[in-house]
């Protein structure tokens, strides 16, 4: 091989092996910042929101634009007993969570009576103490949203919240093995009653799983108004 084939050739090898090390890096990132969260499959339409209101018999007013922060008024309240599909919590929480949920983009699916969650994670509004670990490990530095996922057990019994994670994911980073699962269900259950909090008077009594679906036992508002702050 003359000199000249083979300076061409060394510069293929070296660009080779450039891509065999920035490809995997660049999926990892993508896994965490480009690409969309897990999809469970758990997409919904506009008739699956309404359907949902409409089981529980609420009505949620949203005045102003998209990018306004909105204060909400809470009234009408009743005690609700019902049962809703994967498919209809899914539509359900995205549509009623506060501006300032640590969670976007959520799909929620009950498989073997655990709960799968996948989102975009704002950790700008997320507990640090939740995902400090995920900052230590990530060879880049973590931005202010992540994919997230996680499969856990989660119920309500008289009130009393309790959460059990079995896997956490950040994009294809598994960090179940460097997480506090004590300090997390407590974290977890304490973040969950703060935004239950924020709802004057509501009690949630009980919130479980039956046959895949959820079945929630509660004193809500059945109308919520939102204007821009």
């Amino acid at each position: 091989m003359n000199a000249k084939k083979r300076k061409l050739y060394s510069r293929l090898v070296i660009i080779a092996i450039v891509l065999v090390i920035l490809i995997p890096l660049f999926i990892f990132a993508g896994s965490i910042l480009w690409f969309p969260p897990k999809n469970l499959g758990m997409s919904y339409e506009k008739t699956e929101i309404e359907a949902v209101k409409n089981s529980l018999g609420i009505e949620i007013i949203r005045n102003g634009s998209n990018d306004d922060t909105l204060v909400w008024e809470f009234s009408d309240y009743e005690h609700k007993e019902v049962e809703i599909t994967s498919n209809e919590f899914t539509a359900l929480i995205n549509e009623i969570k506060p501006d300032d949920f640590y969670l976007e983009d959520m799909q929620v699916k009950v498989v073997d009576n655990i709960v799968r969650l996948s989102a975009k994670a704002n950790l700008d509004n997320l507990n640090d103490n939740i995902l400090a670990d995920a900052r230590k490990m990530s060879p880049i530095p973590l931005p202010s949203k992540v994919n997230f996922y996680t499969e856990s057990a989660f119920s309500i019994k008289d009130k009393v919240i309790a959460v059990k994670p079995y896997e956490v994911s950040i994009g294809m980073l598994n960090i179940t093995s460097e997480i506090d699962k004590d300090l997390a269900e407590t974290e977890v259950a304490g973040y969950i009653k703060k935004y239950f909090d924020k709802v004057p008077n509501m009690e949630v009594n009980d919130l479980y799983i039956v046959d895949g679906n959820f079945h929630i036992n509660a004193y809500i508002p059945t109308k919520a108004i939102g204007n821009p702050k």
